[in-house]
């Protein structure tokens, strides 16, 4: 090896070292320097009575518990909707593990500044104590940092900036939406002795409970699947709300395409008295495809994914027995596979109809008759 090229690397090597020591003392100065993360509000989630929140673009959306549980609406719809305990428990937790990443400035702040302002985006919660004492705890959200990672924001004492991660303006920007429960319709598939089902596609026809299998009524030649039954009482069961109209069946009915359901499905007990019923509508959302749906428990419109309402019998044929497969010859091993198929003969889950909805250039899509 040449002379210089040894001088070189021994020059390369020591200063290579050099690096390696100083940056790892840097690291962990820096380190050593980071502020701690500090919660920008502090309250008990289970003593919140109400909340007021104004995050994103619409109207200001407010919760309160009753004593029959907690209500929403907004500041443009004073209509109260019933709201789910769980969503609202999830979004106090939420609030209240807002950490500021970072301490800007404490003491005597000017909030302005950071574009504070007392009119600005903020969420406010109210609550009581067990001895009585009420509190308010309230975050207000300012500008972005200018790299516009983190957002400027303080609390109800409004004597400290603190760093939010910015994504977490989205996940506090909630709506009465947000908190109203999805589950569409409310009954106990035990209670059901009746199921009445009436489709465009075919007959109206209805199902009985008897002794513990399901059987048609009027014909009792006809043959279903109890496996088949059970199922589509499962999926109405958990059938959700995919979008809230918040638009009154009674105004928009004609709109929606329910003044003449493509389908009606109505559940009913041993007595007779109607359990659940669901409608749907004769027309689609034409952006998304959903289709508009009304139940017996509300005088609202909802919309519900294709897929789950495409998932329901719409004639008798579609809970029927499955045929039976046909015997093999006597001493044949042969079985029919699909290469043995005739390649004119569809797959056994091959979908011939087409009975999906065709949207029109309007503002909802029309399902053809």
């Amino acid at each position: 090896m040449k002379r210089n090229t040894l001088i070189l690397l021994l020059v390369g090597l020591a200063f290579g070292a050099y690096l390696y020591f100083v940056e790892a003392e840097r690291e962990v100065a820096d380190e050593s320097d980071e502020p701690a993360l500090r919660y920008v509000v502090d309250f008990p989630t289970d003593e919140a009575l109400s909340a007021r929140i104004a995050v994103g673009e619409g109207p200001p959306a407010h919760i309160e518990k009753t004593e029959d549980g907690w209500v929403s609406w907004d500041e443009q719809n004073p209509t109260r909707y019933e709201a789910d305990e769980d969503w609202i428990n999830d979004f106090l937790e939420l609030v209240r593990g807002v950490q500021g990443t970072g301490l800007v400035e404490e003491g005597a702040v000017n909030l302005s500044d950071y574009g504070i302002k007392d009119e600005g985006p903020s969420i406010e919660i109210h609550g009581k104590h067990a001895a009585g004492a009420e509190w308010t705890r309230r975050i207000v959200i300012g500008d972005s940092t200018p790299v516009g990672e983190k957002l400027y924001v303080t609390n109800q004492d409004g004597n400290a900036v603190f760093l939010m991660d910015g994504y977490m303006r989205g996940q506090l920007d909630r709506g009465v939406a947000n908190f109203r429960p999805r589950r569409l319709l409310n009954f106990e598939t035990e209670q059901v002795a009746r199921i009445e089902i009436a489709h465009h596609a075919g007959e109206p026809f209805a199902l009985d409970r008897i002794e513990g299998s399901w059987k048609v009524s009027g014909n009792g030649e006809a043959l279903v699947d109890n496996t088949k039954v059970d199922a589509m009482l499962g999926d109405l069961k958990f059938l959700v709300v995919s979008e809230f109209t918040f638009d009154k069946l009674a105004d928009r009915a004609p709109e929606y395409g329910l003044s003449s359901p493509t389908q009606t499905i109505a559940l009913k007990d041993a007595s007779g008295a109607e359990l659940a019923r669901l409608q749907v509508g004769d027309r689609v959302e034409a952006a998304s495809g959903d289709y508009y749906v009304a139940t017996n428990s509300s005088d609202e419109v909802f919309t519900v994914k294709p897929a789950a309402i495409g998932e329901l019998p719409k004639t008798l044929e579609d809970l029927a027995p499955a045929p039976p497969k046909p015997s093999m010859p006597e001493g044949s091993s042969e079985e029919q596979s699909p290469a043995n198929v005739p390649a004119d003969m569809p797959g056994e889950s091959e979908d011939l109809s087409d009975d999906s909805p065709v949207l029109d250039d309007t503002n909802h899509g029309a399902i053809p008759n």
